[in-house]
């Protein structure tokens, strides 16, 4: 179980160049979530650049979130991202009944839109999110120390035991072609005097 809700806003919508689209979200912390935070992220798909070009962003989409009066914007820069096809912009301290303004602009589209996918972390009413109630959580089913180990002991014993068993198979052949040699008449001594 996690104290973290998500929603979809929005998955491959598509916004138009010089426009903007807003969705509305309600922090809700009415049923037990106790998450202080609000994370949104922006991703889109970008169209190859030029070879060498490290800072192209062909389709700029930009994102913001307004919060009590505050515009925030992506990755701790204080303005729009220029330079990144995923943005993600995090607000501490949200408190229950906080409504945020969420807004995707087309800024700079070299096409005339641009399909994204926007999702939001954070309470949003409801329980915890309960995707995953009947599973345990990462640190309570941990079973990759026992599954390391067999792998390890698996990735020891396979090889060796293929060994072993090249090893015997040269062995029987060896003794098998001895015994043949020795048939034939190679390396036997007979007795003339008898």
């Amino acid at each position: 179980k996690t104290d973290v809700q998500l929603n979809v806003l929005s998955d491959r919508k598509t916004v138009q160049d010089q426009r903007s689209q807003k969705a509305v979200i309600k922090i809700d912390k009415s049923d037990g979530c106790a998450y202080e935070k609000l994370s949104v992220t922006l991703i889109w798909v970008e169209p190859g650049s030029s070879p060498g070009c490290t800072k192209c962003v062909l389709n700029d989409l930009d994102l913001s979130v307004e919060l009590g009066g505050i515009t925030h914007y992506p990755n701790n820069l204080g303005r729009p991202d220029r330079h990144n096809n995923a943005e993600r912009v995090i607000i501490s301290g949200v408190n229950h009944g906080d409504e945020a303004t969420i807004t995707v602009e087309g800024y700079n589209l070299m096409q005339n839109e641009q399909q994204y996918s926007l999702v939001a972390t954070g309470c949003f009413g409801g329980v915890a999110n309960q995707m995953f109630a009947n599973d345990c959580s990462v640190f309570d089913c941990d079973e990759s120390e026992s599954k390391r180990t067999q792998t390890i002991l698996m990735a020891v014993f396979i090889p060796l035991g293929v060994l072993l068993l090249c090893g015997c198979g040269m062995f029987f052949m060896r003794r098998r072609k001895r015994e043949n040699d020795n048939y034939a008449g190679g390396g036997v001594a007979y007795d003339e005097d008898v």
